[in-house]
Protein backbone atom coordinates (compact mmCIF):
# COMPACT_ATOMS: atom_id res chain seq x y z
CA UNK A 1 0.00 0.00 0.00
CA UNK A 2 1.29 3.70 -0.37
CA UNK A 3 0.44 5.39 2.16
CA UNK A 4 2.92 2.37 4.21
CA UNK A 5 5.56 1.93 1.40
CA UNK A 6 6.17 5.79 1.41
CA UNK A 7 6.42 6.42 5.04
CA UNK A 8 7.06 3.49 7.52
CA UNK A 9 6.58 5.44 10.60
CA UNK A 10 2.72 5.55 9.70
CA UNK A 11 2.57 2.20 9.69
CA UNK A 12 2.22 1.64 13.65
CA UNK A 13 -0.38 4.98 12.96
CA UNK A 14 -2.04 2.88 11.04
CA UNK A 15 -2.60 -0.23 13.00
CA UNK A 16 -4.61 1.91 15.30
CA UNK A 17 -6.27 3.93 13.14
CA UNK A 18 -7.67 2.22 10.07
CA UNK A 19 -7.81 4.52 7.20
CA UNK A 20 -10.22 4.48 4.27
CA UNK A 21 -9.01 4.83 -0.07
CA UNK A 22 -11.12 6.92 -1.38
CA UNK A 23 -11.74 9.01 -5.38
CA UNK A 24 -10.90 12.09 -5.56
CA UNK A 25 -11.90 14.71 -7.94
CA UNK A 26 -9.54 16.48 -10.67
CA UNK A 27 -7.44 20.01 -10.22
CA UNK A 28 -9.12 20.07 -6.24
CA UNK A 29 -7.73 22.47 -3.89
CA UNK A 30 -6.09 19.85 -0.79
CA UNK A 31 -6.87 22.86 1.11
CA UNK A 32 -10.28 22.43 0.54
CA UNK A 33 -10.68 18.97 0.72
CA UNK A 34 -9.28 19.15 4.31
CA UNK A 35 -11.32 21.86 5.43
CA UNK A 36 -14.07 19.95 3.85
CA UNK A 37 -13.03 16.45 5.73
CA UNK A 38 -12.42 19.02 9.57
CA UNK A 39 -8.34 18.43 9.06
CA UNK A 40 -5.94 20.32 9.27
CA UNK A 41 -4.04 20.35 5.86
CA UNK A 42 -0.93 19.04 7.74
CA UNK A 43 -2.54 16.06 8.63
CA UNK A 44 -4.16 15.59 5.37
CA UNK A 45 -0.64 16.05 3.67
CA UNK A 46 0.86 13.76 5.86
CA UNK A 47 -1.82 10.88 5.19
CA UNK A 48 -1.30 11.63 1.44
CA UNK A 49 2.15 11.93 0.58
CA UNK A 50 1.42 11.19 -3.22
CA UNK A 51 0.44 14.99 -3.88
CA UNK A 52 3.14 16.93 -4.57
CA UNK A 53 1.33 20.07 -5.17
CA UNK A 54 -1.53 21.32 -2.82
CA UNK A 55 -3.99 20.87 -5.64
CA UNK A 56 -5.14 17.01 -7.16
CA UNK A 57 -3.88 16.02 -10.82
CA UNK A 58 -6.33 17.07 -12.94
CA UNK A 59 -7.53 13.72 -14.73
CA UNK A 60 -9.55 10.60 -12.80
CA UNK A 61 -8.10 7.73 -11.15
CA UNK A 62 -7.11 9.31 -8.68
CA UNK A 63 -6.97 8.54 -4.78
CA UNK A 64 -6.66 9.69 -1.31
CA UNK A 65 -6.43 8.47 2.72
CA UNK A 66 -8.35 9.24 4.81
CA UNK A 67 -9.21 8.17 8.40
CA UNK A 68 -11.98 5.27 8.96
CA UNK A 69 -14.17 7.32 11.16
CA UNK A 70 -14.13 10.43 8.60
CA UNK A 71 -15.90 8.31 5.89
CA UNK A 72 -19.18 8.82 6.82
CA UNK A 73 -18.98 12.66 7.28
CA UNK A 74 -16.80 12.42 3.69
CA UNK A 75 -19.80 10.24 2.04
CA UNK A 76 -22.84 12.68 3.56
CA UNK A 77 -20.93 16.49 2.88
CA UNK A 78 -18.24 15.60 0.00
CA UNK A 79 -19.52 17.72 -2.91
CA UNK A 80 -16.75 17.78 -5.42
CA UNK A 81 -18.66 20.82 -7.26
CA UNK A 82 -18.40 22.78 -3.87
CA UNK A 83 -14.39 22.49 -4.24
CA UNK A 84 -12.25 25.57 -5.00
CA UNK A 85 -11.21 24.32 -8.59
CA UNK A 86 -7.22 25.22 -9.59
CA UNK A 87 -6.04 26.39 -12.62
CA UNK A 88 -3.71 23.88 -13.74
CA UNK A 89 -3.11 25.16 -17.04
CA UNK A 90 0.42 26.74 -18.01
CA UNK A 91 0.49 30.22 -18.91
CA UNK A 92 1.40 31.09 -22.59
CA UNK A 93 5.24 31.57 -22.22
CA UNK A 94 7.43 33.26 -24.86
CA UNK A 95 11.36 32.35 -25.24
CA UNK A 96 13.84 35.12 -25.37
CA UNK A 97 17.61 35.44 -26.04
CA UNK A 98 19.59 38.09 -24.52
CA UNK A 99 21.35 40.14 -26.39
CA UNK A 100 24.18 42.55 -25.55
CA UNK A 101 23.16 45.96 -24.06
CA UNK A 102 19.31 44.27 -23.02
CA UNK A 103 18.55 45.29 -19.57
CA UNK A 104 15.85 43.45 -17.74
CA UNK A 105 13.69 46.86 -18.42
CA UNK A 106 13.74 46.39 -21.92
CA UNK A 107 13.42 42.90 -22.23
CA UNK A 108 10.12 43.06 -19.44
CA UNK A 109 8.78 45.89 -22.11
CA UNK A 110 8.69 43.03 -24.82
Amino acid sequence: DFLLDKDASLMNYALSNEFAKVDVPSSASLKEIAKNLNMDLATFKKYNPQFKHNFTPPGKGYYMYIPLNKVAFFDKNFKAEKLAKVDTTIPMTRTYTVKSGDSLYKIAKN
